[in-house]
């Protein structure tokens, strides 16, 4: 199953994924968060956009590995910060709160996303 970066300060998101047989490593903390994403290839992405480095996050994980799948999460609909996360390639969108069946349903899908989606997404 695909290795998941979790970049967010709720647990539960780790509880819902993880016996869905992901390979998981969450932060609550930007240091060891941007530290993994710079050292570690990830497959896929949660990344909570709202909290402080998540849009960094993003970046750092797009520009080291530009075939990272990306999921992010936001308090609110900021269009600002929508635009941001989308311009780096963000495939799926959550707002809070988020339903564990949505969650789980939109990281499944964006999971299965093959090199060439992406590709054809990234160029939209």
């Amino acid at each position: 199953m695909a290795n998941l970066l979790i970049f967010h300060d709720k647990p539960d998101y780790e509880k819902v994924l993880a016996p869905k047989g992901y390979q998981i490593a969450s932060f609550a903390d930007k240091g060891p968060a941007l530290e993994s994403a710079q050292s570690r290839k990830w497959d896929l992405a949660l990344i909570n956009a709202d909290l402080a480095q998540g849009l960094e996050i993003l970046r750092q994980l797009r520009q080291r590995h530009p075939e990272v799948r990306l999921v992010t999460v936001m308090g609110s609909p900021d269009l600002s910060l929508l635009r941001q996360a989308l311009s780096l390639g963000v495939q799926e969108v959550l707002f809070t709160p988020v339903d564990p069946a949505e969650l789980e349903a939109k990281v499944a899908k964006v999971a299965k996303a093959t090199k060439r989606n992406l590709k054809e997404a990234l160029a939209l």
